[in-house]
């Protein structure tokens, strides 16, 4: 009896074992799997940010070179200049705005040049001597300013040197008659290197431009250039499914930004990022793919991890019931072993205990950062109010009785109506600080006449005192919306432009405020001298230095809206901010 009880026993723990080594190894499955999938995530997401960043960029470069081209156009020289060309067979005397501005963008645009009404060439910028008198009639993007007399950027073609380019082109009127067109020349070589090079971190990356039709605009491979992106692969890898990189693309070509992954017939598995880019007409798009390979190291060193802990665990497994079935008969092990349990199991609701306090004390805390963000607002308010009406008038009411008595008084002596005269100027200076206090602790211009104003007096007040070029662009912001968005943008703005002048080192600031849908995104880059992101965070929680990057996230935070910042050394510094409206 006892033998076949034994038996038993054996039987049962024998299928216990193998259903807790099942367990183990597929919740091992499980964490290898779910770690895998955050990987992929967070290096999509990476990769679509950025795509989208560099589809900002070219953005703004094409939409600068077609607005000017536009501006340049309804010059009252520049078409004068045209006209004489035309009637007169000569150019007009003295300063040329169309080589001005050549001369100003030489460096990211090949030629600049003017045609007649007829399509004829009749100035280039820089001049070559057999250039002008070319029929220009068939090049891309002439035909369509002639015939619809409006602006225009072209498909890729290939130029009358050979090499592969777009064009800008915008006619031009001389007293409400058409008189001609001036022409942008932009190698895709150069749009490749300024937007597309830098995108390349490593050998196994890989980065592209396409337009809407799916051609190829910039890519390291020049012979793809101007070919269908799609149909040089196919042909390349004929019988490869490549729709999951078609699906993308064709998400691209509709304005859509995504991130996914496809398979490589050559290069395995790779992880890509598309983003659109509205460039005047077109609509062109931003691609960045890197192979699985570059996160495949820490996804197999995670699942030899878990696989070690797997056979600890096993072993560990192994030994308890070893040990279980040789002191089964024993009462006292049994019991020690059930308040062993009892003990785990104490510990364990005790935890859940304080890992639900903590949640709630963390709740607690949002609200009250929510709280004395408000507070500090409305002190600041109340204390620029208060410095302006009380302070600042009585200091202007002390100088004007002081220029009174100076004047009523004849009988000074002139050291005497020098001290007065200093002591006015001293007044004259404490009024100029307290209305500056003022604007710093809470600019009326934010409240009067909205953000848009307020934010473009802060930017000449930074490049006035700080000596630093900032560009800034914005699309379809309203006039005036939410209050606490408002405010909460001017504060980022500032809080960045203030650490960019004391630490960046910085020449140049690029800021974009734009409307997405219901998005609101803000974009801060600069080329400065960059920093490390966890060192600067760590001593903001522990010293206390540093805390604007953690109030910059607090206040995104509040708003429900999505906050990241990219820097190293030497790389500058890149803020992107997303609020819903």
């Amino acid at each position: 009896m006892k033998n076949q009880r034994l038996s038993k026993k054996m039987i049962i723990g024998g299928i216990a074992a193998l259903i807790t080594i099942s367990g183990i190894f597929f919740l091992a499955y499980l964490d290898h799997y779910s770690f895998e999938k955050t990987m992929v995530f967070q290096t999509q997401q990476q990769l679509l940010m950025i795509a989208k960043t560099t589809a900002t960029r070219l953005e703004e470069y094409i939409v600068e070179h077609f607005e000017s081209l536009k501006t340049i156009s309804k010059n009252p020289l520049c078409q004068e200049d045209i006209y004489k060309k035309i009637i007169q067979d000569k150019s007009s005397s003295g300063f040329c705005p169309i080589k001005n501005l050549h001369e100003i963008h030489k460096d990211d645009t090949d030629a600049l040049t003017t045609l007649d009404a007829n399509g004829i060439m009749l100035h280039r910028h820089p001049f070559i001597a057999n250039k002008p008198g070319m029929d220009h009639t068939d090049k891309p993007g002439v035909a369509y300013v002639l015939k619809h007399r409006k602006p225009h950027i072209s498909e890729a073609f290939y130029n009358n040197l050979g090499n592969p380019a777009i064009s800008i082109s915008a006619p031009v009127f001389y007293k409400d008659e058409f008189a001609g067109i001036v022409r942008w020349m932009i190698q895709l070589d150069t749009i490749y290197k300024r937007f597309v090079q830098p995108m390349e971190v490593n050998e196994n990356s890989c980065s592209w431009i396409l337009d809407d039709s799916g051609t190829v605009m910039a890519h390291h491979n020049s012979e793809e250039l101007c070919k269908d992106f799609m149909a040089v692969k196919k042909e390349r890898f004929p019988g490869h499914d490549w729709s999951a990189l078609e699906n993308m693309i064709e998400k691209a070509r509709r304005g859509k930004e995504d991130a996914g992954s496809f398979d490589c017939p050559k290069r395995g598995k790779r992880l890509a990022a598309y983003a659109p880019v509205y460039a005047g007409n077109r609509l062109w798009s931003v691609g960045i793919s890197i192979g699985y390979s570059e996160i495949s190291g820490p996804i197999n060193q995670h699942a030899v991890k878990t696989l070690g802990l797997a056979s600890i665990t096993l072993l560990l497994f192994a030994i308890i019931s070893g040990a279980y079935y040789k002191t089964q008969k024993k009462k006292t092990a049994l019991e020690i072993e059930t308040k062993y349990l009892g003990r785990i199991a104490k510990s364990a609701e005790a935890l859940q205990k304080v890992c639900t306090e903590l949640e709630n004390k963390n709740k607690e805390t949002s609200k009250l950062s929510k709280k004395l963000l408000y507070l500090q607002e409305r002190d600041r308010q109340q204390l620029s109010m208060e410095l302006h009406d009380q302070i600042g008038q009585t200091l202007t009411i002390i100088k004007m009785d002081l220029e009174m008595a100076s004047n009523s008084i004849l009988s000074l002596s002139p050291e005497s109506r020098n001290k007065l005269a200093e002591i006015g100027n001293a007044l004259v200076q404490a009024i100029r600080e307290v209305k500056n206090i003022c604007h710093r602790l809470r600019p009326s211009a934010l409240d009067n006449i909205g953000l848009l104003p307020s934010l473009t007096i802060l930017i000449e007040e930074i490049e006035e005192r700080g000596g630093i070029e900032v560009e800034f662009y914005t699309k379809d912001i309203p006039q005036r919306f939410n209050p606490d968005i408002e405010i909460a943008i001017y504060r980022i703005v500032q809080e960045a432009l203030t650490n960019i002048v004391k630490y960046a080192d910085a020449k140049q600031i690029f800021i974009n405020l734009i409307l997405r849908g219901s998005i609101i995104s803000l974009g801060i880059e600069d080329d400065g001298i960059g920093f490390d992101i966890d060192d600067v965070l760590k001593k903001a929680r522990t010293t206390g230095n540093g805390l604007g990057l953690l109030i910059m996230r607090e206040r995104v935070d509040q708003l429900k809206g999505d906050f990241s910042i990219v820097s190293s050394s030497g790389q500058g510094t890149h803020i992107l901010v997303e609020i819903p409206l």
